[in-house]
């Protein structure tokens, strides 16, 4: 009796030190119990629900690849792009993946950027747009609300034909209802997957810009210890092609 005392004494001895071990080590428990919450634009190919539900989308799994790297726990919420900004503002969200503008700046913190992209404007075949001004007099189809290139968006000779998604634009362009549309390279290459399209289909895209996708963490939130982790793990995706390979997932 007095052996089992001792035995039953001495194993709850070493499974505390275990514990007290393990909760020690980076990257274990102590960590995921700090938990990130990632807010994901609602628009494809950035982030959006397949057929069954699911979730998926360029940058949502470029969000979820980082959270993974950076050993907390996480939560990844697809939503539309001004309830993100707020909650971004109000601190319900910790971070997300978006361009850059002063006006967001008081509210998030830069971390760091990791993908640019071509914003891009295409036309029906055989109607090759080499500048802002071969679009004077056109239809051109583009998101509502978004904003891709300043000097599109301030010339008053351009026609703006309002959508509700990259899709859309491009259909209504196969369809003649517009001359051309604007939205960024991966949209386009997004939606021509999705159609059954190709390249070939459309005249020579006219490159207005191209812009840097930040990481941006809340102010609300801004943690030392959590934009540190953020910015080693978008370090270390950077070096082993994750997001190019992510790229090409979502645009073959």
């Amino acid at each position: 009796m007095q052996i089992t005392t001792m035995f039953r004494i001495k194993w709850t001895a070493i499974c505390c030190m275990m514990g007290v071990a393990l909760l020690l080590m980076p990257g274990t428990e102590l960590s995921a119990a700090e938990r990130l919450r990632i807010d994901t634009v609602q628009m494809a190919p950035f982030g959006f629900f397949s057929k069954d539900g699911k979730s998926r989308g360029f940058l949502y799994d470029v969000s979820n690849r980082i959270a993974e790297e950076t050993g907390f726990s996480y939560e990844n919420r697809i939503v539309p792009f001004a309830r993100m900004l707020h909650e971004l503002e109000t601190g319900k969200a910790d971070f997300s993946i978006f361009f850059r503008s002063q006006k967001n700046d008081q509210i998030i913190v830069p971390i760091s950027p990791v993908f640019s992209l071509k914003n891009i404007v295409i036309g029906v075949k055989g109607a090759n747009f080499d500048s802002l001004k071969s679009l004077h007099g056109k239809k051109v189809a583009r998101v509502r609300g978004a904003k891709y290139d300043e000097s599109f968006d301030n010339d008053a000779e351009i026609e703006k034909v309002d959508t509700r998604d990259y899709s859309d634009g491009v259909k209504m362009v196969l369809h003649k209802r517009v001359d051309a549309a604007i939205l960024p390279e991966i949209g386009f290459l997004f939606t021509l997957t999705q159609l059954g399209h190709s390249e070939k289909d459309f005249g020579e895209p006219l490159v207005l810009n191209t812009k840097k996708l930040w990481v941006q963490f809340a102010r609300a939130t801004a943690d030392d210890k959590k934009i540190a982790a953020l910015k080693a793990a978008i370090e270390k995706i950077l070096k082993d092609d994750t997001v190019q390979n992510l790229f090409r997932k979502y645009t073959r």
